[in-house]
């Protein structure tokens, strides 16, 4: 609900949920912005999960679903708003690079894109505390995911998004970064 309301669709009609899981962000966003027409984008498995859930909160005019991998495939065009959460810590930087650059892709002019997960603050990479604790673990499981506030936000201006806000969302270890296109 918080990440909904802070990302302020007003006016947004298209909306793509990158690794959007069972839809539970594509169902909260397009609650709160009913004009919102939404695509989870997931593996072919995980998006027969998110028609369920779909069909059980009565969405189904309002959100359809693509399978697929959002690393390799298509993700089409002209979005007014991506969202990826609480995936990126699973890739490696340049997938996840190459990951926002799609997104950015397929947005509108105008379009945003709103990336939810957990990153480090910029001194060296210990803090929040229970984000450097994630990043150890992770790291001991083979993944390299250890942004930083600086680097994430350093990424999305050097893709070409001309706005870049961060946010910490308040009692939960994660951030939000919201990158515009012009």
């Amino acid at each position: 609900m918080f990440l909904a309301r802070l990302a302020k669709l007003e006016g947004k009609k298209k909306l793509l949920d990158l690794g959007g899981g069972p839809g539970t962000f594509a169902i909260t966003f397009c609650k709160i912005n009913p004009m919102i027409k939404a695509t989870v984008f997931d593996f072919p498995g995980i998006v027969e999960i998110a028609k369920k859930n779909i069909a059980k909160h009565h969405m189904e005019q309002n959100i359809d679903v693509l399978g697929g991998n959002f690393t390799k495939d298509d993700l089409g065009k002209d979005y007014d708003c991506v969202i990826l959460s609480n995936v990126m810590h699973f890739f490696n930087p340049e997938e996840n690079r190459n990951t926002v650059k799609k997104a950015y892709e397929a947005l509108n002019n105008e379009g945003m894109f709103i990336l939810h997960d957990f990153f480090l603050e910029d001194d060296e990479k210990t803090k929040p505390f229970v984000v450097s604790e994630l990043t150890i673990d992770w790291l001991t499981m083979g993944l390299v995911f250890n942004f930083s506030r600086k680097e994430i936000t350093e990424m999305f201006k050097e893709i070409g998004f001309t706005e870049v806000i961060f946010k910490r969302i308040p009692y939960l270890p994660t951030s939000v970064v919201i990158g515009k296109k012009e």
